[in-house]
């Protein structure tokens, strides 16, 4: 799989979110740009374990992301 990572403008409330596009195996991170460097790697090491635990087939957003505070990510 190939991941990019890009620095972008997003609402306060998001520090990051992840593009996934299964047929192409291609993930792009997306990290606030108003986060703090620690804040940022923080971020980005979540957004890993989502691609990681492959949580994209998940339909319930908040779902997802409790699962994934649970084991960390």
């Amino acid at each position: 799989m190939e991941i990019d990572t890009q620095i972008r403008h997003c609402p306060r409330r998001v520090k990051s979110y992840v593009l996934y596009c299964r047929a192409d195996d291609h993930a792009t991170i997306v990290i606030s740009d108003q986060l703090d460097e620690t804040q940022r790697l923080r971020a980005y090491k979540h957004e890993l374990d989502h691609i990681a635990h492959d949580d994209f087939a998940e339909a319930d957003v908040d779902a997802c992301e409790v699962r994934a505070h649970r084991r960390g990510g």
